[in-house]
């Protein structure tokens, strides 16, 4: 059963362009993985994605070297800071439902912002929603 979700969940991924960590974080909660393996797994497998996309667009020449370097600093700093303060707050309350419900409450606000700015950019740039690109 687990190896089938798991397949599936692989698909999805790969069918979506996202990375693993989204799926199988919903995956992991639900397979009754404690909260702060499953956070971590999933944040492993969406890093090891945006890596895999930081390359492709270097390949391709589409990737500002200066600009990377100044969003990668913030979210090394940003990390840091977001790691110490959910330790702090897990040894605070002794449990770890809150680490799943500001996960919850971070995927609905990410979910609406990519469908607001997605449908925005589609109507600005007056651009068909369907439509592919090719990268060459």
């Amino acid at each position: 059963m687990i190896m089938g979700t798991a397949l599936f969940a692989g698909w999805v991924c790969g069918a979506l362009g996202i990375g693993g960590g989204i799926i199988y974080n919903a995956l992991f909660m639900q397979w009754d993985m404690p909260p702060k393996v499953g956070t971590s797994t999933s944040m492993y497998l969406i890093t090891w994605a945006a890596f895999c996309n930081s390359v492709t667009y270097a390949i391709t020449g589409e990737l500002l070297i200066d600009y990377a370097g100044w969003i990668a600093s913030f979210c090394l700093v940003s990390t840091a800071i977001g790691m110490t303060a959910t330790n702090w707050l897990l040894r605070t309350l002794g449990r770890q439902s809150p680490l799943t419900m500001l996960l919850c409450f971070i995927l609905a606000v990410s979910t609406c912002f990519l469908l607001y700015f997605g449908i925005y950019m589609q109507v600005k740039n007056n651009e068909e929603l369907w439509e592919m690109k090719g990268i060459c």
